[in-house]
């Protein structure tokens, strides 16, 4: 759904200058694959494996509208059913790749049981573990790039036959200082403290967000909202309060 943050044009752009594989199957513009395609198809180590892609059918309630403008979106049950119909016969494995947590993927995994492997893309649902329903694997990695999702395959007759997964954490890694990592982070950190680095004003209490009640940057925020536009009162979703700050400068 944040693709669409900066609007669908913008999106468009980013696909053009993507080297890799954009997929949605569900995901329509005026009658057409918005996407560069529904699925495709990978030969890896004497396999070849069907990736189809699926995006949240709640994408307008996720999604500031008008930047979903002339989108539509497909059932993903229907369109899986659809698809794997079609490359089964080609594949030896078939992945669906969606965004729509764990719940919906157990109730896909139960109406497509021809696939294989369900991976969920940032649904927020951490599974240490890879879970089997209806004999799909389902794979999911949680958010906020806290971790990499690795599963292990063994594929005989066009099944798997066995499998492992693990979650690995990424966050707190320490990069050796000779990393080529190291040195394009801090290339582009340089670029990002010249640009923002300019201090704005001063906080004297830090800001901490909730999303389970009220918080001193929601009454910020929307005191700010009140006053600008004369309301007599204003409101604000707490989950739309990405993240606090800690007391002292602001910088740009």
């Amino acid at each position: 759904n944040h693709e669409f943050d900066n609007g669908w044009q913008n999106l468009k752009r980013m696909q053009g200058l993507a080297d890799f594989d954009i997929l949605s199957a569900n995901l329509l513009q005026e009658g057409e694959l918005f996407a560069d395609k529904a699925y495709a198809i990978y030969r890896v180590n004497g396999l070849n494996i069907g990736v189809i892609g699926l995006s949240m059918e709640d994408l307008y309630s996720m999604t500031v509208p008008p930047n979903l403008n002339r989108i539509q979106i497909e059932k993903v049950i229907p369109t899986a059913r659809k698809i794997v119909r079609m490359i089964d016969p080609k594949t030896d494995l078939i992945v669906l790749l969606t965004h729509q947590g764990f719940e919906k993927d157990s109730l896909l995994a139960v109406s497509v049981p021809q696939a294989d492997v369900i991976v969920g893309g940032h649904s927020h649902t951490e599974l240490r573990r890879p879970v089997r329903v209806n004999g799909v694997i389902i794979a999911q990695a949680g958010s906020r790039s806290q971790n990499l999702g690795r599963l292990d395959l063994s594929v005989r007759h066009d099944r798997v036959a066995s499998f492992t997964g693990r979650l690995i954490p990424v966050r707190n890694v320490r990069i050796p200082n000779k990393s080529p990592m190291k040195a394009l982070v801090r290339k582009y950190r340089e670029q990002i403290e010249r640009q923002y680095g300019k201090v704005i004003g001063d906080l004297e209490i830090s800001w901490k967000v909730s999303k389970d009640e009220e918080s001193n940057v929601g009454n910020f925020f929307t005191d700010v909202m009140r006053a600008a536009t004369g309301a007599e009162f204003a409101v604000i979703n707490s989950g739309g309060i990405r993240r606090g700050m800690p007391k002292g400068p602001i910088r740009e």
